[in-house]
């Protein structure tokens, strides 16, 4: 533990006993000074261990709860040793304005004595940036390590920290223009930032299809089909029904003329005068059977007829078919 915490440490403790004698701009309630007294022990271990990021943690809680010069101090320590000179400044610097109670006690003005001996050594260590800023877009606004800044207040140098910073020109939430830069302890650094030239902006063209005029088809020339049926169907009806008639009728005379010779003969013997029916049965035969043969060519003509007549009508189906097709 080093010696200046150890003679801070002490002299916090004396100061929160006695603070209810101290100036608050709001006094703090025993509770708070109670839990002020414990983050500034923790905060003080922290800084002897070289955890200064825990300190800066604790030691913050505390001056929040009481600030009182000591507890400033040990604070503004911890910044410096996290290298944070700009944050460690600003408390040296709050420090000063605290309001002197009557009746402050000799530590708590060493303490102011020592903060403002601090503050010109600090500010000397804190390095600067300036940024220029080149045709910048309206509603443009500047981000600086990720925390937004308006861009009028690039017009001074800004105090920065030693390390790598990185400046962002936004537009409408997006990046436009970005630079980074490294900064070292006392160091000033200048950078120019300029948005690039917005794309044009092509309005849309709307092109309007030419109106075509569609033409209605012609409508259909009828399709004449020419039949070529075949003759024979008919002719061979008429032949089967002439020669069934004639069959039919003939065949009739004949058994006529037959019963007749057959009354009057006994056997083969007959009287001459049924000669002649004899022989009439015979002629009315063989002309029935002559009409019967012919009746069955005549449907022989028929069958072939239609069968040639099926065929030219499914060869005409197929051809008007073909015609109406597009």
């Amino acid at each position: 533990m080093s010696a200046t915490s150890t003679k801070l440490r002490g002299l916090v403790v004396a100061m929160l006993v006695l603070a209810p004698r101290l100036a608050f701009a709001t006094p703090p309630s025993p509770q708070d000074l109670a839990t002020a007294r414990e983050l500034f022990k923790v905060g003080m271990d922290a800084y002897d261990r070289g955890d200064a990021t825990a300190a800066v943690d604790k030691l913050a809680a505390a001056w929040t709860l009481a600030p009182t010069p000591l507890i400033g101090l040990g604070l503004a320590h911890a910044y410096e040793k996290n290298n944070k000179l700009v944050e460690a400044r600003e408390i040296v610097l709050a420090i000063h304005r605290l309001e002197v109670a009557t009746g402050e006690t000799v530590n708590s003005a060493r303490a102011r004595d020592e903060a403002d001996k601090l503050e010109p050594t600090l500010a000397r260590r804190i390095g600067h940036v300036h940024v220029i800023v080149n045709k910048a877009p309206d509603g443009a606004t500047a981000s600086i390590d990720g925390s937004s800044a308006p861009l009028a207040s690039l017009a001074v140098d800004r105090p920065v920290n030693p390390g790598q910073h990185t400046i962002d020109l936004m537009v409408s939430g997006r990046v436009r223009a970005s630079q980074s830069v490294t900064v070292g302890e006392g160091d000033r650094k200048e950078i120019t930032l300029e948005a690039p030239a917005e794309p044009p902006v092509h309005e849309d063209v709307v092109v309007t299809p030419p109106i075509t005029h569609e033409k209605t088809p012609a409508p259909l020339a009828p399709v004449v089909v020419q039949s070529s049926a075949s003759p024979l169907p008919l002719i061979g009806a008429i032949t089967l029904g002439v020669g069934v008639g004639a069959g039919a009728i003939f065949g009739a005379l004949a058994v006529f003329e037959s019963n007749t010779v057959k009354t009057n003969c006994v056997g083969f013997a007959c009287q001459p005068a049924d000669q002649g029916h004899l022989s009439n049965a015979q002629i009315y035969a063989g002309v029935s059977t002559t009409a019967f043969v012919i009746a069955g060519v005549g449907a022989t003509l028929l069958v072939i007829g239609l069968v040639i007549n099926h065929g030219h009508t499914s060869h005409a189906r197929a051809f008007l078919q073909n015609e109406i097709r597009f």
